[in-house]
Parts: structure tokens; sequence; C-alpha cells
């Protein structure tokens, strides 16, 4: 009779902590490379800090009408000059 001392199962152990140890380092050095990269566009863009931009546009706020009358409210009112009421905060 032969008796199996699990040899076999003691290789493939030995062969899976030593792919775990390889994807480890592999993707280890891919996150360095990413760190580098990113240290590398993090200097270019401070070097061209420097450079003036165009403006940007200025965001207007357009006219609106008053919940209550329906009348126009002028831009940048907080009121409806027609009644009174206050304009609402709304952002579509």
């Amino acid at each position: 009779m032969t008796t199996n001392s699990g040899s076999g199962l003691d290789g493939m152990a030995g062969f899976l902590i030593l792919v775990g140890i390889a994807t480890t380092i592999f993707w280890m050095v891919v996150g360095w490379r990413a760190m580098r990269a990113h240290e590398r566009i993090a200097e270019a863009s401070e070097k061209t800090a420097g450079i003036p931009q165009k403006p940007k546009a200025i965001e207007v706020e357009p006219e609106s009408l008053c919940v209550s009358c329906d009348k126009t409210i002028p831009a940048g009112a907080k009121v409806c000059p027609a009644c009174g009421w206050t304009k609402p905060n709304w952002r579509i």
C-alpha cells in the first residue's frame, strides 16, 4: 500500500505563496510608477501656474418671474418690485 505524505499539496502551497509575492511586487511597482507620473504632472502644472489664463466668463443671473404675481423680477433683485415677495433661490 502506498501512503501519500502530502508533498503534492506542499508544492502547490509553496507555488501559491510565490505567486502571491510576485503579484504583490508587481502591484507595488505599478503604484510607484503611478505616483511618479502624478508627481511629474503636478510639477508641470506648478510651472505653468504663472502663465496668464483666459478670463472665465462671469455667470449672470437671468431674470425670473415672481411666484406670486407672475411679473418679471430683474436680475440681481431679491424681492419682486411689484408685490414685494422674496425671490425664490431655485437652481435648475
